[in-house]
């Protein structure tokens, strides 16, 4: 936010970090080399950290992690006015291809989450929810000579 005379009060970036536990049926579709899956599922998870980094300036004083180390590092997350809790709705596609002794996999995966950030603790609060799409590349692998 600018106010008159240049002065930009807070800038900052706030990321949450979560324990996710997923629950999904993939159908898959293809031949001993290839294939594509989709699947639909649910998640649960926890916020067990969050960290906040931003900065002050003030014509053309900049307020930064050099500078200011309070300013950058770990939220302390309060129960009572953060949710802990989150759950919601995934769905993935991939692609797979027999490479050596396993499997190339790329998918991507969006997650839709049912719970804000925030607990309903005053009025007039505006909620924030964290919708995610990851993508991810991998090779998959049995130990052990199982399939």
């Amino acid at each position: 936010t600018t106010a008159a005379g240049g002065f930009d009060f807070y800038s900052s970036r706030n990321v949450s970090h979560f324990l996710e536990v997923p629950v999904s049926a993939r159908f898959s579709l293809g031949n001993g080399t290839m294939r594509g899956f989709l699947g639909a599922g649910a998640y649960i998870g926890a916020r067990f950290l969050s960290t906040e980094s931003g900065r002050l300036n003030s014509q053309g004083f900049l307020t930064t992690a050099g500078t200011d180390p309070g300013f950058w590092g770990a939220s302390e997350l309060n129960p009572s006015s953060d949710n802990l809790f989150d759950a919601g709705l995934l769905a993935e596609a991939g692609f797979g291809c027999r490479l050596g002794g396993g499997e190339l996999i790329i998918s991507a995966r969006y997650q839709y989450t049912f719970t804000s950030l925030d607990r309903e603790y005053q009025k007039g609060l505006v909620y924030r929810y964290i919708d995610t799409l990851s993508v991810t590349a991998g090779y998959s692998f049995s130990i052990g000579g199982g399939k």
